[in-house]
């Protein structure tokens, strides 16, 4: 049976709805681009949120690494006792 998707952007005109996933911890943590090139090979995804646990993947490492056509968005977790925050696009603080 079909699914009917309702969303507040309905009276928008062109543009493209692009799949992806914005939380995946990528391993080895030190090669993201490993799981940019699995998910573009097999997922159909448009989009990769990278995030990991108290730890940030920002812009400038980003920029380095091989998307495999993906848009790839940094983020990461912060854990606290019982609760892990999450933020996706977030800027890196020096």
């Amino acid at each position: 049976m079909p699914t009917n998707l309702h969303h507040p952007y309905h009276d928008l005109d062109g543009g493209n709805w692009i799949r992806g996933n914005l939380h995946l911890h990528p391993r080895p943590r030190s090669k993201p681009d490993d799981a940019a090139k699995w998910y573009a090979a097999s997922s159909g995804y448009g989009f990769l949120g990278l995030t990991e646990h108290d730890m940030f993947y920002g812009l400038d490492a980003i920029a380095d690494w091989n998307n495999h056509g993906l848009i790839l968005i940094p983020g990461n977790e912060i854990t606290k006792i019982w609760t892990t925050y999450f933020a996706c696009g977030s800027p890196a603080e020096d």
